[in-house]
């Protein structure tokens, strides 16, 4: 049997670990607008339903927006997080169609 890999609630606490280190280096407004997303992850992890797509790709969304008002080391920890946000909804995303050829296969 395969391994499954990463849980989802994983998957959110490494990301919110990825956008605590990009706070780190940046400054006022940046740091501002991650502890906000931060505490978005950390709203979407307490719920009992796994986080919604659109959700977490207005969080890709809006790390892309920081990644050009950023640079250096805040930079390469969005685009870091950015990718691992991409990598979780591709992953859903593999993980849905195949429940939904299971699906197919059944009827």
């Amino acid at each position: 049997m395969s391994d499954p890999g990463p849980t989802p609630d994983a998957e959110l606490e490494q990301l919110r670990t990825e956008l605590q280190h990009a706070r780190e280096d940046a400054g006022g407004d940046v740091s501002e607008v991650l502890d906000n997303l931060t505490e978005a992850l950390g709203n979407l992890d307490a719920s009992d339903d796994e986080p919604r797509q659109d959700h977490l790709e207005s969080i890709r969304a809006e790390l892309a927006r920081l990644e050009d008002d950023t640079e250096g080391d805040t930079r390469k920890s969005l685009d870091r997080a950015r990718e691992h946000v991409r990598a979780i909804l591709e992953a859903r995303l593999t993980e849905d169609e195949s429940v939904s050829d299971r699906m197919d296969d059944q009827d």
